[in-house]
This record gives structure tokens, sequence and C-alpha cells, in this order.
């Protein structure tokens, strides 16, 4: 994707977050309500769980899109070189990453709770592990 698309896509999240989330209010529960082609359609749990990676991956990385899946969860995508990479956060607060290499056909993937550093570290080193946000 584009990088001004992907970091297009971040500050639609960062907006969104800010619209549902007014200082010192808590996250509405996600409903199903009509949508609009602009916008994103990520439980406000989810987004409030994720703004802080969001923050720190528009300036690190700017080619990596988020996408939000069908259920209102989120996805973070970007390809580098052969490799196609996914990290997925769900209701469960599962951090899903995936390694997809398209020309080997080699896939590696790792479910951990989910931390802001796990998934920073994963966009920006590639790595895959379980890192607490306290440590």
């Amino acid at each position: 994707m584009h990088s001004s698309t992907a970091t297009s896509s971040m500050q639609r999240v960062l907006q969104r977050l800010k619209s549902l989330l007014p200082q010192g209010s808590e996250p509405e529960p996600y409903a199903p309500r009509e949508s609009h082609p602009d916008e994103l359609n990520i439980d406000a749990d989810i987004l409030t769980l994720i703004a802080p990676a969001v923050e720190q991956l528009k300036t690190l990385k700017p080619q990596v899109s988020l996408v939000p899946t069908g259920d209102g969860c989120a996805v973070f995508e970007w390809r580098e070189a052969d490799i196609e990479y996914s990290a997925e956060i769900d209701y469960h607060h599962e951090l899903f990453m995936v390694s997809d290499n398209i020309v080997t056909d080699e896939l590696v993937s790792l479910s951990v709770p989910y931390s802001t550093k796990s998934l920073v570290l994963f966009v920006t080193t590639h790595e895959m592990m379980q890192i607490a946000d306290d440590e």
C-alpha cells in the first residue's frame, strides 16, 4: 500500500479515537451501525488498546496499514520485499502475528496476549515474542 494511504489510515484511527474518547471518558461498547466508506469500523475498546502503538508506528513505519476486520477488530498489514506481514488484535486482546514469504511459502505465526511492546517490536524488527508492557 502506498505510504500516504497508510499514514492516512493511521491518522483516521487517531481522529476516531479522539472523537470517541474525550478527556476522562470511558470507551463506548461496540454497536453495529450504518457505516460510511471513509470510516474505520474498529471497536472502541480495541481502538483504545492499540492507540499507543498507532502513535508510535505512524512515524516509525508509515507504510503499515491499519485495516478493520468484519467483526470490529483490527489488523496491521505491510509488505517488505517478498514477505507479507500482519498483526491482528482480537476481542480477547490477543495479538496474532504472521510472516508469509510469498516466494518460498514459508509461513510463521505466533499468538500472544496483546501488548504495545510486542506489536511495535514485530512491526519494526519482525521478531515475534511476548513482552509485557510493564517490562
